[in-house]
């Protein structure tokens, strides 16, 4: 797991002690992004559970790397990625197990193509120093 040492794993710390896998859990915080490229480039897939999400930079950071995405299905998560991504209900854990069972029954059959081209920092730039103008203007 990769992610910021914050209320939330915390609990996920806590929930792998109790299920007694510590050994089989590895936290990863403060990275280097040569550490999160290793990660990425090392993995084989991206698990994404989140209720609400900006953005999802984790997502396309893993597309870049041809990583197979298993994520929520929520909004901004299915306008960057559409279908090309398995999807599930974060609320249900259920869902979440199956998802990951699905993917792991067969890893290595399917093919993720989601078309992120239009993302990129200097589009955002641009977009938010516009939207700033046009606010001070």
């Amino acid at each position: 797991m990769a992610g910021p040492n914050d209320f939330f794993w915390e609990n996920i710390q806590d929930l792998v002690i109790r299920l007694g896998v510590s050994d089989r859990v590895q936290h990863f915080s403060d990275i280097s992004q040569s550490k999160l490229a290793y990660l990425y480039k090392n993995c084989i897939a991206v698990v994404f559970p989140s209720l609400s999400e900006g953005f999802g930079l984790p997502l396309v950071e893993g597309v870049y790397f041809h990583k197979p995405i298993i994520g929520s299905d929520i909004p901004v998560f299915k306008e960057l990625l559409g279908d090309q991504y398995i999807q599930f209900d974060p609320t249900r854990t259920k869902d979440i197990a199956g998802a990951l069972d699905r993917f792991l029954a067969t890893p290595g059959t399917r093919t993720f193509k989601p078309d992120i081209h239009n993302c990129s920092f200097k589009r955002m730039t641009d977009k938010i120093v516009h939207l700033y103008a046009l606010l001070t203007s």
